[in-house]
């Protein structure tokens, strides 16, 4: 649907779809998920013997309910396997983390929780690419 100066009526109103910085041409997606992300998969339940399937290496992680898409969080390390082994309370997580409603959380959700990763060459990339995706979508664990 057109406006009254030919620009396309909708989601944005009146105002042209919007360009992400740095790029010559509109894009449907944000440039975070231009990265090269593994698919969404479950996350392992340890009670199940659930397998994890994340890098030794740097990278970035994000997990999301299942059902409703929310965001939960996102994370980097410069080891990603480690890191997301600490998502959950000791006997069943590994290492420490100062906010225990996330490992609680993360538990108690098991679930209906899915995770997805991208692989980055240094830490500081995957420390990139964690900022995008905060300044890119809203998480209920923002740290």
């Amino acid at each position: 649907m057109r406006g009254r100066r030919g620009k396309v009526k909708g989601v944005f109103g009146n105002r042209q779809a919007p360009k992400w910085e740095g790029s010559n041409e509109r894009m449907n997606v944000p440039p975070v998920e231009k990265h090269d992300w593994q698919e969404w998969r479950p996350f392992p339940d340890p009670k199940r013997k659930g397998l994890l399937i994340a890098p030794f290496g740097a990278g970035v992680y994000e997990l999301r309910d299942k059902m409703t898409k929310e965001k939960i969080l996102c994370g980097e390390s410069k080891n990603v396997a480690a890191r997301m082994s600490s998502l959950l309370p000791r006997p069943y997580g590994i290492g420490t983390r100062k906010n225990p409603d996330k490992r609680e959380f993360v538990c108690s959700h098991i679930r209906e929780i899915e995770y997805r990763i991208v692989t980055c060459r240094t830490k500081q990339e995957a420390k990139e690419i964690e900022r995008e995706l905060k300044h890119t979508y809203v998480y209920r664990f923002r740290q």
